[in-house]
C-alpha cells in the first residue's frame, strides 16, 4: 500500500470482509491525518487505532457503505487538485500465486520508503 500511496500520491484504503465484519488498512499522504477521520465516525467502528498516517479498523459489514462516504467526504475536504478513484472487489478466489508475487514486489511496506 504504500507503493500506492507513493506512485499515486492518494491516500489507499484496503477492506478484507468476512460477509459479517470488515477489516481493513489505509494510508495516507502527508495532509491528511487518516486517525484523525476515523475518529470522525468512531461510533461505527469495533476497533481502530494507528497513528496520522496509516491505520487499521474493523467494523460490522453493515456499516460500510457509511465508512465509504465517510471516506470519501473526508478526502474531498482534504484533497486540493485532481484525484484518482480507484474502486473495486478483490474476491478471494481472486488471490493466486501470480497476484500474491504482485503484491509481494511493492516490498518494502511503510513510510518514507
Amino acid at each position: 500500500m504504500a507503493q500506492i500511496v507513493k506512485t499515486y500520491s492518494k491516500s489507499a484504503f484496503l477492506f478484507i470482509s468476512d460477509g459479517r465484519k470488515v477489516t481493513g488498512t489505509a494510508r495516507s499522504v502527508d495532509g491528511f491525518d487518516v486517525v484523525a477521520a476515523l475518529e470522525s465516525v468512531k461510533d461505527i467502528f469495533i476497533k481502530y487505532g494507528g497513528h496520522n498516517q496509516g491505520a487499521g479498523f474493523t467494523l460490522e459489514d453493515s456499516k460500510i457503505e457509511e465508512f465509504l462516504s465517510m471516506v470519501d467526504k473526508n478526502l474531498k475536504e482534504a484533497v486540493v487538485g485532481n484525484t484518482l478513484l480507484i474502486e473495486g472487489e478483490l474476491k478471494i478466489s481472486d488471490i493466486v500465486v501470480d497476484f500474491y508475487k504482485q503484491v509481494e514486489a511493492t516490498k518494502p511496506y511503510g513510510r518514507g520508503i
